[in-house]
Formats: structure tokens, sequence, C-alpha cells
């Protein structure tokens, strides 16, 4: 991946939410975990459990997608690290080599229908641990499994423009990662 900008928080929240924050099945997602809106759910909890508004954010767009999505770690939700062993080491492509993920993943309309018609525009959210060194994906989850998938398939996507705003997460910071206690 190569770098493009300097960011901040509220540019990268804003891409957010244009791209998730519309969609009634995640407002009725923030509605049912008690909060008044999508962006109150998804902006408050980024701030309390990583200071999203304290990190330094950059744009990056990705030279070879299908690789370097794959490459990437899960985030720490547990929905997520359920599904692997090796909690919070796995990337996507760890999770798609699995056998029984994978069997799951190739079923799934939603995998699917994003590996044929993958959003252009569209931009991660990611940390680098400062403890590990590690790429981990906060949001795109879906996004970058279908990358994974269609990578271990051999078939191709055809992207348009692919960004992630990444920032570095301090090691003591990194405490949020551990989601298998």
């Amino acid at each position: 991946m190569h770098f493009i900008a300097d960011t901040t928080w509220p540019a990268v929240f804003a891409a957010w939410q244009a791209e998730e924050g519309a969609d009634p099945a995640w407002q009725a997602e923030a509605l049912k975990r008690g909060f008044t809106s999508w962006a109150d759910w998804r902006g408050s909890v980024a701030e309390a459990k990583l200071g999203t508004t304290s990190l330094d954010w950059q744009l990056f767009a990705f030279d070879n997608p299908m690789t370097e999505i794959p490459a990437m770690h899960l985030g720490p939700f547990k929905g997520w690290q359920s599904r692997v062993t090796g909690i919070d080491a796995a990337s996507f492509a760890d999770l798609i080599n699995l056998p029984t993920e994978l069997d799951y993943w190739s079923a799934n309309s939603k995998i699917l229908s994003l590996m044929n018609n993958f959003p252009s525009p569209t931009q991660f959210i990611a940390v680098i641990r400062e403890d590990t060194g590690a790429l981990v994906c906060l949001e795109g989850h879906h996004r970058a499994t279908a990358v994974a998938l269609a990578a271990k398939l051999g078939r191709p996507i055809n992207f348009g423009e692919v960004t992630i705003a990444i920032a570095r997460l301090p090691a003591d910071r990194c405490a949020i990662f551990n989601v298998s206690s």
C-alpha cells in the first residue's frame, strides 16, 4: 500500500458513516444496543475503546488488495474472533483457510454479493498495534472476508478505489485486543 495523505478521525468517521450509517440494519442494531443512532453507537464505542480522536490518522491506498487485505488481522470483536484459533492473531486469510469457515463464507449471500459487486469507492479502518506490529481491521470485516475468499478461490475482484485509514495504537492501549478473556 502507499501513503495518500494525513487525515483526521472526524474525516475517517464521516467516510464510515457514509458507507454504513444509512443502512437500516445497522441503525436497528444501534437502537437494540441502547444507543440513539448509528453515529452515537459507533462514535462513542470507538472513542471509549480506542481513543480514536487522540490518534494520528493517515490514508493509504492498497497496491495489491488481493494479498494486502487478506493479510490484515481480524478486529477485537468476539463474533469474529470466536471463529478462529489463535485469538487476536488471525488474519482474514487464516479465517478462510479453516474448512468450516470456507464452507460457511462460500455460501454467505452477503459475502458472495461483495465478491461480485465490490463497492467503490470504499474505505477500511485499521490500526497498527505497536505491541505486535500487526495491522488490525476495525471496520470492513465483511469486505475483507469477501476478498480473502476470492483470493482463496482464485476469483478476481474488480476493485475500484480502495483505501484504508490507519492509526498507530500505542502498546499501552492494546489491551482492547484481548477478547479471549
